[in-house]
């Protein structure tokens, strides 16, 4: 039975006074019916027709499977399955050619297939495991289509490091080293023409468990169909590695970064406007989400420049939207929104694949940037010398506290809603805050500026 999740009123706004309610996603439930450790992809070539992936880690049966729809997610059959095979990504060139990756023998759970590559000719009905490079390509994280002939691929999480690229839907394929360009490892990638793309991953340190790993986060781009390769981001936190990439048009894109530390302070995701070779860091408090909770961002996608998810491995908070490009951003989290690895689009339709699979249908009448007709927060002046006055919908906020805390975090004063807010930080150093409004579950912050 199909369920809806419907998002709770946690507002994290992170420029700006705005309110955003988040539209519905829709459960179409834990395909395998084995309660799945994750539906690591899924792809849609119509809005009936679609594919999505599962891999059964028991150790007594180590099984992958592509799963098959042909009526929007309403019933799910089995494709198709190999014992060892861990199924990572699964894109169509057509509704007949498609190809599926594994995640290969010696990553991080128990496979032990060395095929990286399966195709299909014929729709799924059957298909076919190969390895063009058997020395050196040891599985694939991600694949992604970039008209009906040409796809790219790359892998793998905790390495090596490879770009694979085919011209012809898969029958022949070309490969790039990249440790070379300074990745040891690749969850994602995408390219906009044959000659511009990125691949996203972490440096040449090698991964290794515990907090203290030297590993970090890096993403490369190249303009000449990957002869030549350019850093455009490199975090300066460890361990960490970026995990996916969203462009969602030809100048804006979205990265996200996942912590591999129990506890962290922030959450960190990256946007760029000029196409790629500038992006911006961006960062929500941890602590502003309530009791300390372990996001793991993963999944990123935006199905406009605004509108977009980032996923995480949380149980109590573990997804997030946003409707105006990162200004603010709601929690949609649910029982069964976790684990998400990857977001598709088709058309109107925005789908996730975590430990269920969901859909999102934007409708007829939806607006990226969904104004409210009357802010519920308005907070003004900012930047701000010695008083932020706060006005409050009493209809909404009605009792409750008004904080403000540091960047690191920490709150540092607070008070009670009133009728009339006033908030005094004449007595503050210079820097950037947060104010935060809370009335019972419901959390609104924003961030200003002391001068």
């Amino acid at each position: 039975m199909k369920k809806i999740f419907i998002s709770i009123l946690l507002v994290l706004s992170i420029s700006n006074a705005q309110f955003i309610m988040a539209q519905a996603w829709e459960d179409l439930g834990d395909i395998s019916g084995n309660a799945a450790y994750r539906h690591d992809d899924v792809y849609f070539i119509t809005p009936s027709l679609g594919y999505t992936l599962y891999y059964n880690s028991n150790v007594n049966i180590r099984k992958g499977t592509i799963y098959k729809t042909t009526d929007a997610g309403q019933t799910w059959n089995e494709n198709f399955s190999s014992l060892g095979t861990h199924f990572r990504c699964i894109t169509f060139m057509d509704a007949q050619t498609g190809i599926a990756g594994n995640l290969g023998k010696g990553s991080f759970d128990n496979t032990y297939d060395t095929i990286p590559l399966y195709r299909t000719t014929n729709g799924g009905l059957t298909w076919e495991g190969t390895n063009p490079f058997p020395q050196t390509l040891k599985g694939l994280c991600a694949l992604t289509r970039l008209n009906e002939n040409t796809i790219y691929g790359v892998g793998r999480v905790r390495g090596p490091a490879h770009l694979i690229t085919s011209t012809n839907k898969g029958e022949t394929w070309n490969l790039k080293d990249l440790k070379s360009a300074g990745l040891g490892a690749a969850m994602d990638l995408y390219f906009s023409h044959p000659d511009t793309g990125f691949v996203v991953g972490m440096d040449t340190n090698q991964y290794q468990t515990g907090n203290s790993a030297p590993y970090k986060g890096k993403v490369i781009y190249t303009t000449n169909g990957g002869l030549s390769w350019t850093t455009v981001i490199e975090e300066s936190l460890n361990p960490t590695y970026f995990w996916k990439i969203s462009f969602p048009s030809r100048n804006v894109g979205y990265v996200s970064l996942q912590q591999n530390t129990m506890s962290y302070p922030t959450v960190v995701y990256y946007k760029t406007t000029n196409g790629g070779p500038n992006w911006v860091r961006n960062e929500i408090p941890t602590s502003l989400f309530g009791p300390p909770v372990n996001f793991l961002a993963q999944g990123i996608g935006f199905i406009s420049e605004n509108r977009g998810w980032i996923g995480g491995g949380g149980f109590a908070i573990n997804m997030f939207e946003t409707t105006n490009g990162g200004d603010s951003w709601s929690n949609i989290s649910s029982t069964y929104s976790f684990r998400i690895n990857k977001f598709r689009f088709y058309g109107d339709y925005a789908y996730s694949s975590g430990i269920r699979v969901h859909r999102w249908i934007r409708s007829p009448l939806q607006v990226d940037n969904e104004a409210m007709s009357k802010k519920e927060v308005l907070v003004f002046p900012n930047p701000v010398q010695n008083e932020l006055n706060v006005e409050l919908d009493q209809n909404i906020w009605n009792a409750g506290k008004i904080s403000v805390f540091n960047l690191s975090g920490e709150e540092i004063q607070n008070q009670e809603i009133q009728n009339v807010n006033r908030v005094t930080v004449g007595s503050l150093k210079k820097g950037i805050y947060f104010l935060k409004v809370t009335s019972g579950e419901k959390i609104w912050f924003s961030r200003f500026i002391k001068e």
